[in-house]
């Protein structure tokens, strides 16, 4: 009843001046602090809780003033630095400095969430619509999460690292809508609407490192991937040209993750970036076949912005294929290249005219490199892949080549492929098999 008494005769005297309610409020925080304190110190037990229940009463009807205080809503002077909102902000540091007096870990974890809880809806309330349009509320809840992260993941507070999840989707809900509303006209990439979401991405990296468990860390890391790749796809894609570069700039992204992954040796990041990288992979084929039947025949073969784009790609893919040790993987990675680059072949070089002869050529030689590498290094895969990319070409002469190239070419093609593989096949034959066909006169005695 004393405790209760000096609760209602601080707001008698307090409440009637300006802000009064806040710095009711602050008095009443004030000596629920102290009362955890003496809570604290007291060897009776009976003492201790009836002390501790006033010092939670006292901070109850602290935080409902604080509630009606947000609710209010922005007082229309200086954002952040205006006396209602340091008032606020003062009774959230003391009643964050008191959760460290209460002993009962649930009680503490409550008065923490609360905390966290009446924060985000202070940097809310301390923002002026276009503040909210321009995305800077989005980027305070994410700095101010990883910080409370960080400091829970230093003293070890599980409830606040729990507590975190439930605020991050409106978030991610936030940065969606930021994406769908579409590029705003200003420079790509350099401007600082992107550079605001970068932060946030930045800041959803970082906090997977500190969340647990690790399959929660795995989803927080999923969603700042794809926070990258449709930040690049809403910088890019209304260029000129801007799906090629858009595609060019995942599989730079996908290498990114794979070198940082090799260097820090994380499987996890290492995955992601695969993933990526089939993701453009599976794209790259898809515009390659779209491109087979619709082509521009106004471009220069292969010195055009989608050819070089998607040789890039090609070029990233293969340097990401040297780099690998996982046997499996590498056959997928080798299989997608084949395939890509002589589609990519096929594409460029067919915008020329008789495009289709320059094409079985290309190939031809294509498939040569692969089996001299191959046998070379004694890699049987390569050599592999350059005779079926030779059954590739001879399946184009018969099934394509004749219903796209004059007589004169497709008789030049039939004999040229056919003395170049059988000069091959001799070559192959005495190379790499190390056994020289057998002459008539062997043949004979054999008889």
């Amino acid at each position: 009843i004393v405790h209760l008494a000096l609760l209602a005769l601080i707001w008698r005297e307090v409440h009637g001046f300006p802000n009064g309610d806040g710095y009711v409020m602050l008095a009443w925080a004030t000596y629920g602090s102290l009362l955890h304190l003496t809570a604290g110190r007291l060897r009776n037990k009976l003492d201790a809780t009836a002390t501790a229940v006033a010092a939670h009463v006292a901070f109850e009807a602290a935080m409902s003033v604080l509630a009606w205080r947000l609710a209010t809503g922005f007082s229309g002077e200086q954002p952040l630095l205006n006396q209602k909102a340091i008032v606020d902000l003062l009774f959230i540091g003391l009643a964050l400095a008191s959760s460290f007096l209460v002993k009962h870990p649930q009680v503490r974890a409550v008065y923490r969430i609360a905390v966290h809880t009446a924060v985000l809806a202070w940097l809310s309330r301390e923002a002026t619509p276009a503040d909210i349009a321009n995305g800077y509320v989005m980027v305070r809840w994410a700095a101010y999460l990883l910080t409370a992260a960080f400091i829970s993941h230093r003293v070890r507070d599980r409830a606040t690292l729990v507590f975190i999840n439930a605020p991050y989707p409106l978030i991610a809900a936030f940065f969606a809508a930021r994406i769908a509303a579409g590029h705003a006209g200003e420079l790509a990439l350099l401007n600082a609407r992107t550079l605001l979401d970068l932060v946030v991405v930045g800041c959803t990296m970082a906090l997977s490192l500190l969340i647990r468990p690790r399959q929660v860390a795995i989803l927080y890391r999923l969603a700042g991937h794809a926070g990258v790749m449709a930040l690049l796809w809403r910088e890019l894609h209304t260029l000129h040209n801007g799906a090629d570069l858009v595609l060019f700039s995942w599989a730079a992204y996908a290498a990114v993750l794979y070198l940082a992954a090799k260097w820090r040796r994380d499987k996890h990041v290492s995955l992601e970036g695969h993933a990526v990288f089939a993701l453009a992979g599976g794209i790259l084929l898809e515009k390659i076949a779209w491109g087979l039947w619709f082509t521009n025949e106004t471009q220069t073969p292969v010195l055009n912005l989608k050819g070089l784009a998607d040789l890039g790609v090609i070029v990233l893919g293969a340097a990401v294929w040297l780099t690998l040790r996982d046997r499996r993987l590498k056959t997928a990675y080798a299989l997608g290249l084949h395939v890509c680059f002589l589609g990519w072949m096929w594409q460029e070089i067919g915008l020329a005219k008789a495009g289709n002869g320059y094409v079985s050529i290309a190939w031809g030689v294509y498939g040569l490199a692969l089996i001299g590498i191959g046998a070379r290094g004694r890699q049987h895969a390569l050599m592999l892949a350059g005779i079926a990319t030779f059954f590739a070409v001879a399946a184009k002469l018969f099934l394509v080549d004749p219903l796209y190239l004059e007589t004169i070419w497709r008789i030049l093609l039939f004999l040229g492929f056919g003395a170049f593989f059988l000069l091959t096949s001799y070559g192959f034959q005495k190379y790499v098999l190390n056994r020289t066909p057998p002459d008539e006169s062997e043949m004979a005695r054999e008889v």
